[in-house]
């Protein structure tokens, strides 16, 4: 019997499939590997065929397909994985024991991997950067909110390594991660919706050298909450990061120190005064802009207090008037006791209107005029929160270049002129 007549007779796809890692369900779905599947359109039994992109063929198609290999090199690659003697002769020449064959696999599978962690963690700083962000000078930060400012743009370098650095650098990245999370690897399960640049079949290939890499946002094109705060490498280092961090560090020193520069070219600024008082401009819009929409929230609870006030108050006046006709009678109060609670508590807020109170309708139309205003000033707080934390970095980074050259620069000039 020829290899391909054993390996065909003793092993089928939906074994092959289940030895190589994929996931199959009782009915023999699961998720093509040959495209970025969502959600299982491959039929593995006998043979396999893809639903989505209709892949087809035998158990050795299939292992070809998932290895890059020849049909042949595919057929020894089963044969010694499933134990099938065949006819050796009839081979030449043999491919390489599976250890040999899996190296790549494993840098493969491990790169997968720390992107996997990588991009759930990046997901989460980004929802804490939202989530616990300040809403005034005064207030507290939260611990969340400074884990996020610290660690974000460095977890996007990573991704960014591992999607185009070199091969030296993925490894450096790779084994930084590793080694300081210390995890059991785990089944890949890339994220969804960062589109098809970030599926799994796109980042094997990128990550296999077989192809170009397109972020979501090329480094070119910072926007306003892009522009970086400056590393202490020197003190991080201390603290015990390693080569990878300080690669990255260097990297985005020189990208703060070129974004600050341009940003302050492109907008006019032309000192440090002219930068804080732009700043406490924003920040005085800013805090305006919070006590606008605290205002309107406090009116809209007001108005929704009031509607709820009236309703109550029509839908209980009939079984009021007829407690007070009852002389307060209690068992007619026992009998009827929410409907005479909620007109009692319709009573309080009347009571505590000013003048005539206003009609539902009167009401309803200032509401809506409250919300969006509301909602404008939402969106303009939205717009304004990364132009200051942009000048905010930019502030933070010359007071950095401040404290770190002037000393030398006046040691220097002393040097240059001594006192007499």
């Amino acid at each position: 019997m020829t290899l391909y007549e054993s390996v065909k007779s003793n092993v089928t796809t939906l074994q092959a499939a289940e030895r190589y890692g994929l996931k199959v369900s009782h009915g023999g779905m699961c998720k093509c590997p040959f495209h970025d599947d969502k959600n299982p359109s491959m039929k593995v039994d006998q043979r396999f065929h893809c639903f989505g992109c209709q892949a087809d063929g035998d158990v050795i198609n299939f292992t070809s397909r998932l290895f890059h290999l020849s049909p042949k090199e595919a057929a020894i690659k089963l044969a010694a994985d499933f134990g099938i003697e065949y006819n050796a002769a009839q081979i030449v020449p043999s491919v390489p024991k599976r250890s040999e064959i899996t190296e790549k696999e494993i840098f493969l599978h491990k790169a997968l991997f720390c992107y996997q962690e990588l991009v759930s963690y990046r997901n989460l700083l980004v929802q804490w950067q939202q989530q616990y962000e300040p809403m005034t000078p005064d207030d507290e930060l939260h611990p969340r909110f400074l884990e996020a400012i610290r660690n974000l743009e460095m977890v996007e370098y990573q991704l960014d390594v591992l999607l185009s650095g070199s091969d030296a650098e993925k490894s450096q990245i790779i084994d930084d991660y590793l080694q300081e999370h210390n995890e059991k690897m785990e089944e890949i399960s890339m994220e969804p919706s960062l589109g098809a640049e970030y599926s799994e079949s796109a980042l094997r290939q990128t990550l296999e050298g077989l192809h170009v890499h397109i972020p979501k946002i090329p480094r070119s094109e910072y926007t306003y909450g892009q522009v970086k705060r400056l590393v202490d490498i020197e003190a991080k280092l201390r603290e015990g990061k390693g080569k990878g961090y300080q690669v990255w560090a260097e990297r985005n020193n020189i990208d703060a120190k070129a974004q600050s520069i341009i940003f302050l070219k492109e907008h006019n600024i032309g000192s440090i005064g002219e930068l804080e008082d732009q700043i406490s401009t924003l920040r005085s819009e800013r805090n305006a802009l919070h006590a606008a929409i605290r205002k309107k929230q406090s009116r809209m609870k007001e108005i929704n207090q009031l509607r709820q006030a009236i309703r109550d108050y029509r839908r209980t006046k009939d079984v009021y008037t007829q407690y007070k006709e009852s002389g307060w009678s209690p068992k007619f109060y026992n009998e009827h006791r929410e409907e005479i609670e909620a007109h009692k508590k319709a009573q309080m807020v009347y009571s505590g209107v000013e003048g005539k109170m206003p009609t539902l309708k009167e009401l309803s139309a200032e509401y809506d005029v409250l919300k969006a205003e509301k909602e404008a000033n939402d969106v303009a707080l939205e717009e304004l929160k990364p132009k200051l934390t942009t000048l905010n970095h930019i502030k933070y980074n010359f007071d950095v270049l401040e404290r770190d050259y002037l000393p030398e620069e006046r040691n220097h000039h002393r040097e240059e002129h001594p006192e007499r």
